[in-house]
């Protein structure tokens, strides 16, 4: 070979390697640099993870780099999806509960995702607050809760005033809602609490706070065959003390603490303070009250009591 065909020669692969690094690069800025993109890491956290139910919480996406896309899931929340980048989110029954969130990016070639299992932790509250902000004990009866004190309320959930202070007349005629305390005692009223008419506890602006409600006969009347029957359920229902004697049977082996209060007549006479408890529960276009003496073993029956007779009042859970 002549030194000239030797000078091609090497040109010749010179410029082919030339060509090899171009395409290359070309290689490398098509393929390669696009999906070296930084992994985004996934994050989130939540203004609170113990709370109570019916409590909303704040989520907050901390993805690093930011993403352009959210998918969560909410085990046991309201509502149990979002694609918002920082949802809220209500939690309406009780449990320890699993948060995810895939994200991406733009081209949903860059996605993570992260799971973080028992992340929020909802307990029953032990309390119940009213609109007058009475403070409530709970009990757990039959899969159900129950205020284990009596309903002090002076006002509808809208804060519309419950009226008051009826006259004898006014009371045993009026078809409107209307509560009473035991001979105006201010005592009676902070111990056994209002005792109303059929036409407050029924009305549509409810007297119990949001997400409670009187309790049906039918509801009434599964606690008592749960605690043991008509013959059995009051003495589970009554408090050991503070009942006239001989308040025969009591336990308050339920919590449900029941104590006297007595009853406001459709005749207007207030009875029976000490020594009977008389408990409201609604029908169809009907009162019923629910009786708890103090002299039979656990004896508890309930009975049409009149839309103007003013019993003792309990809220239980939708």
């Amino acid at each position: 070979m002549n030194q000239i065909s030797k000078n091609q020669t090497k040109k010749s692969i010179k410029f082919l390697f030339k060509i090899a690094l171009f395409t290359s690069l070309v290689l490398v800025f098509i393929f390669i640099l696009p999906g070296c993109e930084e992994k985004l890491t996934v994050n989130f956290d939540a203004d609170k993870t113990e709370i109570t139910i019916g409590v909303t919480v704040q989520f907050t996406d901390l993805t690093s780099p930011e993403a352009t896309s959210w998918e969560w899931l909410f085990q046991g929340g309201t509502p149990s999806t979002s694609n918002e980048k920082n949802p809220t989110i209500t939690y309406n029954e009780a449990g320890s509960f699993e948060v995810t969130l895939l994200v991406w990016s733009d081209d949903k070639k860059n996605q993570n995702r992260l799971y973080k299992h028992d992340y929020i932790t909802v307990t029953e509250s032990s309390t119940l607050t009213d609109v007058d902000n009475n403070n409530y004990e709970l009990v757990l009866i039959n899969e159900k809760y129950w205020m284990a004190e009596n309903l002090r309320t002076t006002k509808y959930r809208d804060g519309s005033d419950i009226p008051t202070g009826l006259d004898s007349s006014t009371w045993v005629s009026t078809a409107f809602g209307a509560y009473a305390i035991y001979d105006n005692s201010t005592t009676n009223e902070d111990k056994y609490g209002m005792l109303y008419n059929y036409y407050a506890a029924s009305d549509p602006r409810g007297i119990c706070p949001e997400g409670w409600h009187i309790p049906t006969k039918e509801e009434f009347d599964a606690m008592v065959t749960f605690l043991g029957g008509e013959d059995e359920a009051g003495g589970a229902l009554r408090t050991i003390t503070g009942w006239a004697e001989p308040n025969t049977g009591a336990t308050n082996s339920s919590g449900f603490s029941a104590l006297p209060g007595g009853f406001r007549t459709t005749l207007n006479d207030y009875n029976a303070l000490g020594t009977h408890a008389y408990f409201m529960a609604l029908g169809a276009d009907q009162s019923y009250s629910y009786l708890l003496p103090n002299g039979e073993t656990g004896f508890l029956f309930g009975f049409d009591g009149g839309k103007q007779a003013g019993n003792s009042c309990r809220c239980v859970k939708d």
